[in-house]
């Protein structure tokens, strides 16, 4: 027994004696400048691999950004251009039951002395309604010179809003018809009922907040385009960096 445990305590001790020469050998490498050297120059390349790597991730997300960007506006451009043979309607009440495409056809008869059929609308409908006011009609035209009933595409209201009458959305065949009816909506002064060309959620946006910044009677459209009367020039926008610009120039000279 007493044999057996001094060869314990002997391989114990030589055990703990190995222990503290590798933690020296260990503490020598690591405090030796070649070993510093190499261990700085492998993090280095790490890094720059790593940094390579992030650069082109970079470049391929901005890449991706950037055509992104280009494809929604070239989105939102033909969405707009889409709506050209429309206008929107305003002040129109809406009733249970209606022909909106009847309503329409009387208003502008009436209104503009323009005669138009049935097959002159593409499609017409109420939009949806916005509390205290009637919901506009969307009209969509499928000409644009004489109206007639075959003129329209569609006619009815949009959705509803409580308090208001849906603006009604008209499609017309014909751009030519549709643009003799929109430029002469200044024969409507001193009615309720107001003629708006169909414009993009993005234009209309930009329309509601180039009207608050820059007053009435200085925003208005023509085929989609917003024009602003602003320091004595009529500036176009066309999409959403055209505003974009217009808001900066517009802040530095405020």
């Amino acid at each position: 027994m007493a044999g057996s445990n001094t060869e314990r305590v002997t391989r114990s001790g030589g055990s703990d004696k190995d222990e503290i020469f590798i933690q020296k050998i260990i503490e020598k490498v690591l405090v030796s400048p070649l070993f510093l050297e190499k261990l700085t120059t492998s993090l280095a390349e790490k890094l720059a691999m790593q940094d390579a790597n992030i650069k082109v991730y970079t470049e391929k997300v901005d890449s991706l950004e950037s055509k992104c960007h280009d494809l929604s506006n070239k989105v939102e451009s033909l969405e707009q251009y889409s709506r050209k043979n429309n206008l929107r309607i305003f002040g129109v009440p809406k009733t249970e039951g209606e022909d909106t495409e009847s309503t329409v056809i009387k208003l502008i008869k009436d209104k503009f002395n323009i005669s138009i059929l049935p097959n002159d609308i593409d499609c017409c409908h109420h939009l949806k309604e916005k509390e205290g006011q009637h919901p506009p009609i969307i009209v969509k035209f499928w000409r644009r010179v004489s109206i007639l009933p075959n003129d329209i595409d569609c006619c009815h209201h949009l959705k509803e809003k409580e308090g208001q009458h849906p603006p009604i959305i008209v499609k017309f065949w014909r751009r030519v018809l549709r643009n003799k009816i929109f430029f002469a909506k200044s024969k409507l002064k001193g009615s309720k009922i107001v003629i708006r060309e169909d414009l993009t959620q993005q234009r209309a946006y930009m329309v509601k907040q180039l009207l608050k910044r820059t007053g009435r009677n200085t925003v208005y459209t023509v085929n989609g385009n917003i024009f602003v009367k602003f320091s004595g020039k009529i500036n176009k926008i066309s999409s959403i960096d055209d505003y974009s610009k217009f808001m900066q120039n517009m802040s530095k000279t405020q």
